[in-house]
């Protein structure tokens, strides 16, 4: 059965590397979406940035290790 991935949120293409270092390090399966229009220029100032999505499963875990983070720094 294949997991079901839902959206963590859009993030700035830094925003986006930083929170995926972030779930890999867990080991939380992560897909960005609309990086390649960012690096390439195409959606220079669309809204939205970069779209994080995670397994389902994963979605509460994923919310409470960004939170943490934030809280770190």
């Amino acid at each position: 059965m294949s997991k079901k991935f839902v959206l963590l949120g859009n993030y700035s293409i830094r925003e986006a590397d930083i929170v995926k270092a972030i779930l890999e390090e867990a080991g939380i399966l992560c897909y960005l979406l609309g990086e390649e229009k960012l690096n390439t220029g195409v959606g220079i100032g669309s809204a939205g940035g970069v779209e994080i999505q995670v397994p389902e499963e994963d979605l509460e875990r994923a919310k409470q290790l960004l939170d943490e983070a934030k809280n770190a720094e």
